[in-house]
């Protein structure tokens, strides 16, 4: 559903809502190497989120990123609109495109439902909501925060349900677009 910027955009924007502070930034080679994202990558991911007034960035020797905006008033849709835009809440679930409520493909009405649910989750999570459920242990995500309820692992993260569902999402409109490539029929008007 989401690019792959995105998801990197978003799990960095995690990232820097748990380690920044008032007085500290968090630096472009850190969350690379915590996250495991390319850092030439990540660099224009994040000045895109500047550009969108979501990041702030700083130079020099305390440099790095911060968030523009206090972690409870940024929503994840807000990052997912920077990055993406919002059209894939508006695409046919199987990539027809012609599918609309007039002319709906087969699986339009179900798949509206499930994008308008997602949509709406987006819309109303916050970065502080996922820091807050990092922090306390009711997310697995490698943020560098260890769980210390964890004996004996100390490499063990919580990820956040958000990246799980990410990537479920992404994982199942591969498989839709597979069954889509596979199927043959006549060509009815919603094509």
């Amino acid at each position: 559903m989401f690019s792959t910027s995105c998801h990197y955009g978003l799990q960095a924007m995690i990232f820097i809502a748990l380690h920044a502070s008032e007085n500290e930034n968090v630096g472009l080679t850190t969350i690379a190497k915590e996250q495991d994202i390319p850092k030439h990558f990540l660099s224009k991911i994040l000045q895109m989120l500047v550009k969108h007034k979501l990041l702030v960035s700083m130079k020099g020797p305390t440099g790095g990123f911060n968030l523009n905006r206090p972690a409870d008033e940024i929503t994840l849709i807000e990052v997912i609109e920077a990055i993406d835009g919002l059209d894939m809440f508006n695409k046919c679930g199987i990539g027809f495109k012609r599918c609309n409520d007039e002319h709906p493909c087969p699986i339009h009405h179900d798949y509206k439902k499930v994008r308008n649910r997602i949509q709406e989750l987006f819309e109303t999570k916050t970065l502080n909501e996922l820091v807050k459920d990092v922090e306390r242990g009711d997310s697995i995500v490698s943020l560098g925060k260890p769980q210390d309820s964890l004996e004996g692992f100390e490499n063990v993260y919580r990820q956040s349900e958000l990246i799980q569902i990410l990537h479920c999402l992404y994982s199942q409109m591969e498989i839709l677009n597979q069954v889509q490539d596979d199927v043959s029929f006549a060509k009815p008007s919603y094509i």
